[in-house]
């Protein structure tokens, strides 16, 4: 080689190659783990203007580039465009330029560069499998929540290891009856709340709702080796966290079919680490609401392990759907509402709403449609299903994801009455396209400066962006793409990922010490009663161990206060803009850090939910994986119902058969009476029937049953 072509080689490899000496800057923002090849991939750039870093200043350069880490090399160089005409961003406080590189498809870490200015953005990683080990990471976290047993360093790591807690729970005493030892109860087992361990049936609800419905969008997808002490017995270690509390739930259960509360201390005192938590723990009485929530977990779970092919795993869908109906029983034996005060405790609330309380017996009937074929439980959904919210009002908001995901799990049913089925796509596509404007409007409006736009920042925000990323994949699955915006709901549904994971002003990742997994800039402290104020698992980087990884945090909140007695302020996450909201910290009353900090097990379960979309492949998966509904459908409904007269009449799929009776059971499937049909289009009922849920049987003259009905009485 002439030694002018060396000098030209020389020249192009120094225009090339990165300066290994860049500077990190927190104002070039990225996912910090990553992104998917054919993924949406943008970087976001902040001056900041307002709020406590208002005194910094960064302009981008013209001329932005995408680096190799490994090799110094740009793959990639584009120019960054001013957000909203270089206005300031109100929920921000920054200006806000973007760049994207989504034609950047090669595997690899890189990093951003400012090659004028020298500075570097955190680096990210380029891969399909980009989000595994933060799935596994996240689904992990529920171990760390489990009472009663022993976590060992073989599984929960030599940092987080700690003996069995709340051993005293195998003889739990009545809140009630807090001396009479006749009443203990073996209640040890499930998942612990953040707040002081309790355990609560109604907030158990989200949690297993959401990991089942994770479960069924992708069961190819989980693996059976994220390290929990039933890795490698077969079963998927989702399934085997689901069951650890299905477990304990089922404790719960009482031999009439109703369900206890909660079991909890007294109070709101907690110890680190759970182990040492040694104060006394009560369970509190059956209520209405419990048992509705128990019933519908209980049948949703034997739909999930009824699509199981060990006998072992079906046996126990056959369990689980004798305990559902149990519960659906006594409610309908007992058809009012509870109004649990708590009483005895002086801690954490667990009563929930009356509409809460409705929607849980119709998702109970739903998932023991799909478990039983029985049109006693279709019949009800689809009597009930118009009383839930995204359905009556036509306006899917991004925080009933368990509801929904209901709803869309209807569709999937081989036998979905049209029509029903018809409402709700109505209903899902009218809100997403024009009834939310904070969906696709916002997104098309480019309304978010950092692209995942929320219209406030409050307690459990970070939930509500999980939700929002859901509902967008969810259109994209279900074919709800009326207005050919398929593109636009998938490049949405990332971008809320990408800002819980550093995308945002505070440049932060909002997981748990998860540097390690390739998050530079993840929360180094969690308000969790374990985790807590200067114990050895406190901060990632001050104390002996910090958090373990992969808890998702509530996030900023623009309506942070301290309590009164702390008699000052705290900014932030006072007195900024709403993005800026948050503080990494988790001190306890007064400073009240967990409006902030909080880690909570249905927002846990909800980021699980999200990753189970982006993992292990290069785009979202398009298939429906739902359980099919067993073949039995009523072939009549009843009507008016609830009945509140001596009769009621009879709506036929088809034209109506030749009916000698009517068998009328209650809701024990006690034959109460045998009615003679004067016409299969009219049932006279006995008088003063008790109020309650019937079931009614059409038989012909041979003794076959044409089809079953219900009727609540009132």
């Amino acid at each position: 080689m002439c030694a002018r072509q060396l000098l030209s080689t020389l020249l192009l490899l120094c225009f090339s190659l990165v300066s290994p000496a860049q500077t990190y800057t927190p104002y070039i923002h990225v996912d910090q783990f990553g992104y998917l090849p054919q993924g949406q991939k943008t970087a976001v750039f902040s001056n900041p203007v307002e709020g406590f870093d208002a005194a910094e200043e960064y302009i981008p350069s013209s001329q932005i580039q995408v680096v190799d880490a490994a090799s110094g090399e740009v793959v990639f160089t584009g120019q960054p465009s001013a957000w909203n005409g270089g206005a300031v961003d109100e929920q921000s406080g920054n200006q806000v330029w973007q760049m994207d590189f989504s034609a950047l498809t090669q595997t690899g870490t890189f990093y951003v560069y400012d090659p004028d200015q020298n500075l570097r953005s955190a680096e990210f990683e380029i891969s399909p499998v980009v989000y595994n080990a933060v799935l596994n990471r996240a689904l992990k976290a529920f171990y760390y929540e489990r009472c009663g047993t022993p976590k060992e360093a073989q599984y929960a790591g030599a940092a987080w290891q700690d003996a069995a807690c709340h051993l005293a729970d195998t003889a739990c005493r009545s809140i009630l009856a807090p001396d009479d030892a006749t009443l203990e109860q073996d209640l040890s087992g499930g998942w612990h709340g953040s707040d002081v361990y309790f355990r609560s049936v109604n907030a158990a609800w989200h949690p297993v709702h959401l990991l089942l419905s994770a479960y069924m969008r992708r069961p190819e997808l989980w693996s059976d080796n994220i390290g929990i002490p039933e890795s490698g017995n077969g079963l998927p270690d989702i399934l085997d966290e689901v069951k650890w509390e299905l477990d304990w739930l089922m404790k719960m259960q009482q031999p009439d079919g109703s369900v206890l509360m909660k079991v909890s201390k007294v109070g709101w005192s907690g110890e680190s680490p759970p182990s040492a938590d040694d104060l006394p723990r009560f369970y509190g009485p059956p209520q209405s609401s419990a048992t509705r929530c128990f019933s519908s977990m209980m049948a949703h779970a034997a739909v999930v392990f009824a699509e199981r092919p060990e006998p072992e795993w079906q046996a126990y869908a056959d369990t689980l759907v004798a305990r559902a109906e149990a519960a659906w029983f006594w409610v309908a034996a007992h058809p009012g509402y509870s109004t649990y005060d708590d009483a005895g405790f002086d801690n954490s609330e667990s009563e929930i709403e009356q509409y809460e309380q409705d929607a849980a017996l119709t998702l109970a009937a739903l998932y023991l449609y799909a478990a039983t074929g029985s049109g006693l439980y279709k019949s009800f959904f689809e009597f009930r299903y118009t009383d839930l919210d995204p359905v009556n009002w036509y306006y899917w908001y991004p925080w009933e994801g368990v509801i929904q995901d209901a709803l869309l799990f209807y569709l999937d049913l081989p036998d979905a009455t049209p029509s029903v089925e018809s409402t709700i796509r109505e209903s899902f596509v009218e809100a997403m396209e024009q009834n939310n404007e904070d969906l696709l409007q916002a997104w098309l409006e480019q309304r978010g400066a950092y692209l995942a736009y929320l219209p406030e920042y409050s307690w459990l925000g970070n939930l509500t962006a999980l939700n929002t990323a859901r509902l967008y994949t969810q259109a994209l699955q279900y074919g709800m793409d009326t207005l050919q915006y398929a593109a636009d709901y998938r490049s949405a549904a990332e971008a809320y990922l990408h800002y819980l994971h550093g995308m945002n002003p505070l440049n932060k990742a909002f997981v748990s010490n998860m540097a390690a997994y390739g998050a530079e800039n993840s929360c180094r402290e969690v308000f969790h009663y374990w985790f807590y104020d200067q114990t050895p698992w406190d901060n990632a980087e001050t104390s002996d161990f910090g958090p373990p990884p992969g808890f998702v945090v509530s996030g900023p909140n623009q309506y942070y206060e301290p309590d009164e007695s702390y008699g000052g302020t705290i900014s932030p996450p006072q007195f900024q803009p709403p993005m800026k909201s948050y503080l990494d910290w988790n001190t306890d009353w007064p400073e009240n850090s967990w409006y902030v900090s909080l880690v909570d097990l249905e927002m846990q379960a909800a980021y699980v939910r999200l990753l189970t979309e982006f993992a292990g492949t290069d785009a979202l998966a398009t298939s429906v994986s739902n359980p099919k509904a067993k073949a039995e459908s009523a072939l009549f409904s009843l009507y008016p119902n609830p009945v509140t007269s001596s009769e009621t009449f009879v709506k036929w799929e088809q034209n109506p058969p030749p009916v000698r009776n009517w068998r009328l059971y209650d809701a024990s499937a006690h034959l109460l009476h045998v009615l003679p049909a004067g016409s299969p289009e009219r049932i006279a009922l006995p008088e003063n029937l008790p109020a309650g849920l019937y079931v009614v049987e059409a038989v012909d003259a041979a003794g076959m049953v044409l089809g079953r009905g219900y009727f609540v009485g009132m």
